[in-house]
């Protein structure tokens, strides 16, 4: 059960979160800050009192009060003024220029829409705010500012993100759920990595250690389970090994999800030094993402010619409402092309014109290659999809009736980690970022000679970002050509780009080479805040501290220990040894005395020795019993 203290708000932003709204974007972001709730109060208060002027004096007197308190409340934050400041200064920082913040929210992609939908949730500042991956969507500037931000932020965050660095600002706790339990570490993303390692390592230890305690149990259970004498003995030891197979069972799932764990986390990590140094991280995934095979086309895939292209083209737009002007580039056969540009710039749009979307190419030509299949990804690809459909069935109807088997859209979606029961079941029921991948496995088994990708990582996490980046390599080395536009500087360097198209100021230019080391934005990135002032408890759990260094007496004293339990244990190994020589020699005297048949004189001496070994058997079973119980 999940109780929220009385009078307390809940802010929640989810995956899929966009404003939905014709208002303006200023408006609708602060639409739900304190502020405006103060200053509702204030007009509703301000309305009761004007209609309470002819009532009785003592309604009037208890509307003015109300009104006053009300004004108090508004004032104590600042008035309306300080609200809208307050609203500027957060959109600002999420990337909306002055000129934004009048424009429709509806004028916007759903990219800038989730934006909005995040300032509107953090101007709400309710005392616990619930975060999905809200760096999705944004660059490198707006994520070092949105972790500033939330560092600073003063009540309760609960943050779900693939983002290292973002996590490491924010945090003051992290939460892992694995093996479907959920394990809480105290610190921020770098603590809960020292934590867990340490927790695997002693995961690793516990089960070798059960592992060696079982296979102890079971030989005992072997050589005394038929013994009348030993019966209780055995026994217990069969209810100790039921006991120890159930806690083997659990840490063998924990120890196999702490490695994809380690997988995801160190990749994560990656992600936020860039560098190809990251490759070898993330390297370790099992998500493999396989395009379709380019038709066959001619090498020029797309001629761009004098094109200007701008958000509402058509029959009477001009050359005055484009975004960007004078194009001139080609597109060719194995380029993967890297699109480099400031939010606002038109990388977007340029994709769209490319992609044959109508309305946005206001003039000039773009003309394709004989055989040439442009395909374009986009940012609101999964909020088109049909969610009453599966996943694996939504793949399949991408695709002309016998192009595809069921078990192909299977693998598809398999493949971006989209596999088991999460392919088959209602897309309406998949998380956003399962729904990005059911979008992503129709897009690769659609054959394309062009892939266009506008911002394809979003949703995704490390191993799939780097399965879809080898998958996209792959592409343009079998012929195709690929342009990315996207925020992720990981997901960039591994596609190791062959050219850089650069959107800025009204122009767009196609350089050969990969882009320069300083127009990475881990360059211009200075880092994020670490969220500050924890309290005293939670600095002392987060503290990871060496084990202090043992005395010298009781260093003697794990010496004596540790030498008594291996004169113990050397003084075992040889009993069970002799007990193993013994029920051997036995056996062989029960076949001896079988083949004598009726040699009775010869027979007995063979009982009489076989007794004698049995006696002695006894004794060092009785011997084995005493060294098992001294070193358990």
């Amino acid at each position: 059960m999940v109780t929220l203290h009385p009078g307390a708000q809940m802010g929640f932003l989810r995956q899929t979160a966009v404003a939905g709204s014709t208002r303006p974007v200023l408006e609708e972001a602060s639409s739900m800050s304190r502020v405006a709730a103060a200053a509702g109060k204030a007009r509703e208060a301000e309305a009761a009192l004007e209609a309470a002027e002819g009532d009785e004096a003592h309604k009037l007197v208890k509307a003015a009060g109300v009104y006053a308190d009300a004004l108090a409340d508004l004032e104590a934050l600042g008035g309306e003024e300080a609200g809208e400041a307050l609203a500027a200064r957060v959109l600002k920082g999420l990337g909306f220029s002055d000129a934004d913040l009048t424009r429709g929210c509806d004028t916007f992609s759903g990219g800038w829409q989730m934006r909005i939908g995040l300032a509107k949730v953090l101007l709400q500042e309710p005392e616990v705010l619930l975060l999905d991956e809200p760096s999705n969507h944004l660059d490198a500037a707006a994520k070092t500012w949105l972790g500033d931000y939330l560092a600073s932020y003063p009540y309760s965050l609960m943050l779900v993100s693939h983002d290292a660095p973002l996590m490491e600002a924010a945090c003051t706790h992290v939460a892992e759920v694995s093996s479907g339990r959920l394990s809480s570490y105290a610190g921020g993303w770098k603590a809960f990595q020292q934590l867990r390692a340490q927790k695997m390592v002693n995961d690793r230890s516990e089960l070798e250690k059960l592992d060696k305690e079982a296979a102890e149990l079971e030989a005992f259970i072997r050589r005394f389970g038929a013994k009348a004498t030993m019966a209780a003995q055995a026994n217990s030891r069969k209810l100790r090994l039921a006991k120890l197979d159930v806690r083997r069972q659990e840490l063998r799932a924990v120890v196999a999800s702490d490695r994809q764990a380690a997988i995801a986390s160190e990749a994560a990590e990656a992600a936020s030094e860039g560098g190809e140094a990251a490759l070898a991280l993330v390297g370790s995934g099992r998500m493999a993402v396989k395009l379709h095979k380019p038709p066959r086309s001619t090498r020029e895939q797309l001629v761009v010619s004098k094109a200007a292209v701008g958000h509402n083209g058509g029959p009477s737009a001009t050359l005055d409402d484009a975004v960007l002007g004078d194009i001139d580039f080609k597109l060719e056969r194995h380029m993967r092309v890297a699109m480099l540009g400031p939010n606002g710039a038109g990388k977007s749009t340029l994709l769209h014109a490319l992609g044959g979307r109508p309305g946005k190419l206001h003039g000039g030509h773009i003309e394709e290659g004989d055989g040439v299949e442009v395909g374009l990804f986009t940012q609101d690809l999964a909020q088109d999809l049909p969610m009453d459909t599966c996943a694996a069935e939504y793949v399949l109807s991408c695709r002309p009736v016998g192009a595809l088997t069921y078990q192909d859209a299977r693998n598809a979606c398999g493949g971006l980690g989209l596999a088991g029961d999460s392919a088959e079941r209602p897309l309406h029921q998949l998380s956003g970022g399962e729904k990005a991948r059911a979008a992503m496995a129709a897009y690769v088994v659609t054959p394309h000679t062009t892939c266009l990708f506008d911002e394809p990582t979003n949703h995704l996490d490390p191993p799939a970002i780097e399965a879809l980046a080898q998958g996209l390599y792959d592409h343009s080395e079998a012929g195709g050509c690929v342009v990315v536009s996207s925020h992720n500087e990981t997901f960039m360097r591994a596609l190791q780009p062959t050219h850089v198209l650069r959107v800025g100021d009204g122009k767009a230019t196609l350089t050969r080479g990969p882009p320069e080391e300083h127009e990475w934005p881990s360059a211009a990135n200075k880092g994020m805040t670490k969220r500050t002032d924890p309290p005293k408890s939670q600095k002392a759990k987060a503290a990871v501290k060496e084990p202090p260094a043992p005395s010298a007496s009781a260093d003697e004293t794990c010496k004596l220990d540790f030498k008594e339990a291996k004169k113990l244990r050397n003084r075992l190994k040889t009993v069970t040894s002799k007990m193993e020589r013994l029920e051997v020699k036995i056996a062989g005297f029960d076949e001896e005395m079988a083949a004598l048949g009726a040699d009775m004189g010869t027979i007995g001496e063979i009982s009489a020795k076989q007794e004698a070994a049995k006696a002695e058997l006894e004794e060092l079973e009785m011997e084995w019993l005493e060294l098992e119980d001294m070193l358990t």
